[in-house]
């Protein structure tokens, strides 16, 4: 008999999770979930390339496609373009001179972007991190471009609801950059920031170049949470995200 009883104990836990990411009643009970859990809210992510040739760009998806609450599968992504080499990773080409729209409505979900790169993988490397649905406040989405792994494109994000990081378009001079990690501080300020040591990285003195490490690259301020300029931009949820990446000048 115990068994009989977890097994209708599981059998109903999964149809709410189930229910949750397919809810089939109408609009307006729809709309009532939270962000992250399963609503129908539309929202996409869009890639533009001004650069002068065609350019791959890798999505990690950082906690797996659902662990931030999110109801996405592998097959969302790759309908879509995307094509998934890993449970937690794809990749899409974009040409030159074109966009590609990515839909991003099936609740929270954590990107981090790299082009021609993993975004955590060879440097180089200038990435877009946006978590939507942040897992510490989900009504927000929190966007950044981050040079911690270096710079190999100029970029910008920009959100629907007006607000845009600085668009980057060299590896230094970005220590009063919105929205900006500057080159190799993984602390947003020089205090305590740890900058990669692989190489072509930040931080490898023997061959990084010219992106070598250097304190007065980082924000100011007393600790990273008071940084002089922000390095991470919050947003109310809902809204659509666009990474415009080009040429470096």
């Amino acid at each position: 008999m115990k068994w009989k009883y977890l097994v209708i104990l599981f059998g109903f836990l999964a149809f709410i999770v189930f229910s949750s990411c397919h809810n089939t009643g109408n609009q307006d009970e729809i709309d009532d979930f939270p962000l992250g859990i399963g609503g129908s809210e539309t929202r996409s992510l869009t890639l533009v390339n001004n650069a002068s040739k065609d350019v791959k760009v890798y999505l990690v998806f950082i906690g797996g496609l659902t662990g931030n609450n999110g109801c996405y599968t592998a097959e969302d992504f790759q309908s879509q373009g995307c094509d998934v080499y890993r449970s937690d990773r794809c990749s899409i080409t974009v040409p030159k001179g074109s966009s590609k729209t990515l839909n991003l409505d099936m609740g929270g979900i954590n990107i981090s972007g790299g082009l021609d790169n993993e975004p955590m993988g060879s440097c180089p490397t200038t990435m877009f991190e946006i978590n939507i649905s942040a897992p510490d406040n989900s009504m927000h989405d929190q966007f950044d471009l981050s040079l911690v792994n270096g710079f190999n494109y100029s970029m910008k994000i920009s959100s629907s609801t007006g607000v845009s990081t600085k668009y980057v378009t060299q590896a230094t001079g970005n220590s009063d950059g919105l929205g900006v990690f500057p080159l190799g501080c993984t602390q947003c300020v020089s205090q305590g920031s740890n900058p990669p040591a692989w190489n072509n990285c930040p931080g490898n003195t023997s061959s990084c170049g010219g992106q070598c490490y250097r304190p007065g690259e980082c924000k100011t301020g007393p600790d990273e949470l008071h940084p002089n300029v922000p390095c991470v931009l919050e947003v109310k949820t809902g809204g659509n995200f666009t990474v415009t990446f080009g040429n470096p000048s």
